[in-house]
This record gives structure tokens, C-alpha cells and sequence, in this order.
């Protein structure tokens, strides 16, 4: 038997999505639930003081003043005292403040980068299982899977708010300074900065949600799978972070293929690289009912017998 843990999809509320509307867990752990990132901009007079008082809501993650000329950034962070920023603008140049918060969404979804928010997930779903069935672990039920995790949400603005210290702590820099490129063109470290940011929180994702419930499931006697939402997406990034390294963590990397316009079989070479890179045995596909892999109208009836082989080239 294979445990899934959710009631509807995504993995992740606990019956609020695809299930009976009831958010289970952001009831329960408001604070765990999915954060976003949000900016807000303010010009400056060049020359004169600023006094601006900081959105109230959240956590502060960068506050820099950007010159839009030269790409010129300042990080304005020390500058604060109780929300409030004061600051002496440059007399040259043309130069705005960015200030980015990390927010409650509202989604009722778990935080899929902050492992503590997830292990209230699993707590609440995996671990119900085991405390009615312990004895059943290892033999009928072998395996949990989740389904349609993603990152899309948030306004594809998904964030933690513990993303700069663990930022700090990886890579021994503050982010501070990056995050303009989120949004704007900031030089020639537009894309460095960019690959930093959006890989951190790829690495976050598939550490927060699949590493913790893979470290449940092989704590428990079983293995660990389950498949993102929309794989054929060609830039993962506002997808699954990177397709290919959410699989490291699960025992069975694995790929949605329901039929329809969904060319997973595109990126069934993207899960089984998965695989053969950190040394996992096997790859699962969860397919829904007969599909075929060419147009059929509306008059054509074929056996099972008769379907067309899958070409391996």
C-alpha cells in the first residue's frame, strides 16, 4: 500500500485545496503556512533627506537605494530605527529605494522551504498513519508519496522568512544587496545574482518539503515518492526550482503522466537522470487511465491489444 499524504492536492493543506475547502493546517499553524515576497518602491529627491516609514506587515529581507543610471546599489538596512528609515540621498543621480518583504500569503499550503513548518505537516498527516497502523509499516504500507508540491503559488512569489540567514550561513555573504535583481536589470551581476537567489530557494524547496518527509518515511520503515506540479514547464524555475535535484531526495524519483497536452514524456530523461545521479534504483510514473501517444478523432476505437508501442528512441 502506498500512503499518500493529503486529502485532495496539492500536497500541503490538508483538505483546502481539491479536498472539502476545510484548511486544516493553516488553521492549526497559521504562521507554517506559504510566504511571498513583496516590494515596494519609493523615489527620492536627490540631495535631501528621506524619512520613510517601512510597510508594518511581515519581515524586513532587503532595503537598498538603487541609482537607476550607473546600477549603483546601497544596502539601507542599518539605517532603520522602529520601522522607520532615514537616509541623506546622494546629491547625483536619480535614486530609489526597494523594499522587500517576506509576507504571509494567505495560501493555505505549507511553507514548503522551512523544514520546522513541514514537520508539522508530516506530524499531522504521516504521522497520524503510523500512530493508528505502526505495525503495518515496512510491510503493507511501503511506501508515502506526495502529489503536486510547487512553487507556483504566492503569486509566484513563494519566500521564507529565514531565507537570508540561511542564505549567510551557506554561502558566508547577506543577500541584502541581490535582491533588486528579482525584479530589475542590475548590471553585469544580473544573472550571477539571479542563479544565486533562485537556486538558494530551489535548494530550499527540495530540502524543506522532500527532504523532511524522506527522512520521516526512512525513520518509519518505507520508502519516499511523489511527483511536482506541471514537470514539462521548460524553465523549472517557478515550477519545482529544478526538477532534477527535487529528486534527491526521494527514494523513487517520479513523473506525472495523466494524458492530455502534458508532454511529460519530454522530461522523463530529466527524472531518470535524477535518479541515476544519486544512485535511487527506480523511477515511477503515476498514469491515469488509457492514454494514447498520438491524435485519435472521435470515431476511432482501439483495444488495449492494438495500442501502439512507445517508440524508446
Amino acid at each position: 500500500m502506498s500512503l499518500y499524504d493529503e486529502y485532495g492536492f496539492p500536497s500541503g493543506s490538508m483538505g483546502a485545496i481539491n479536498g472539502d475547502d476545510t484548511p486544516r493546517f493553516m488553521q492549526r499553524h497559521p504562521d507554517a503556512t506559504i510566504k511571498r515576497l513583496d516590494k515596494t518602491e519609493y523615489q527620492l529627491t536627490a540631495g535631501a533627506p528621506c524619512r520613510i516609514e517601512l510597510p508594518s506587515e511581515g519581515k524586513l529581507m532587503s532595503l537598498v537605494a538603487m541609482e537607476a543610471a550607473s546600477k549603483q546599489i546601497i544596502p539601507l538596512s542599518d539605517k532603520v530605527t522602529d520601522g522607520m528609515l532615514e537616509w541623506n540621498v546622494p546629491a547625483e543621480g536619480q535614486w530609489t529605494v526597494l523594499c522587500f518583504m517576506c509576507v504571509k500569503d494567505g495560501d493555505p499550503n505549507v511553507d514548503y522551504l522551512d523544514p520546522g513548518a513541514v514537520r508539522l505537516f508530516v506530524n499531522d498527516t504521516h504521522q497520524r498513519y503510523y500512530d493508528a497502523f505502526p505495525e503495518a509499516f515496512g510491510s503493507v504500507i511501503t511506501e508515502t508519496f506526495c502529489d503536486e508540491p510547487t512553487l507556483y503559488r504566492a503569486q509566484g512569489r513563494i519566500w521564507t522568512d529565514n531565507f537570508n540567514e540561511r542564505f549567510t550561513e551557506a554561502y558566508g555573504f547577506s543577500p541584502e544587496r541581490l535582491y533588486p535583481a528579482l525584479w530589475y536589470d542590475i548590471g553585469p551581476d544580473t544573472a550571477a545574482a539571479r542563479n544565486y537567489l533562485f537556486g538558494f530557494r530551489a535548494r530550499l524547496y527540495s530540502e524543506g518539503f522532500m527532504k523532511t518527509t524522506h527522512d520521516w518515511a526512512a525513520a518509519h520503515g518505507i520508502v519516499s515518492t511523489g511527483h511536482q506540479d506541471q514537470e514539462e514547464v521548460l524553465n523549472p524555475v517557478s515550477v519545482s526550482g529544478d526538477l532534477m535535484l527535487c529528486g534527491k531526495y526521494m527514494d523513487i524519483p517520479r513523473i506525472d503522466k495523466i494524458g492530455g497536452n502534458r508532454p511529460a514524456e519530454l522530461f522523463h530523461k530529466v527524472v531518470s537522470s535524477s535518479a541515476a545521479n544519486w544512485d535511487k534504483p527506480l523511477v515511477m510514473s503515476e498514469t491515469f487511465g488509457p492514454w494514447a501517444i498520438f491524435p485519435l478523432n472521435s470515431s476511432t476505437v482501439l483495444p488495449w491489444t492494438s495500442m501502439p508501442k512507445a517508440s524508446t528512441s
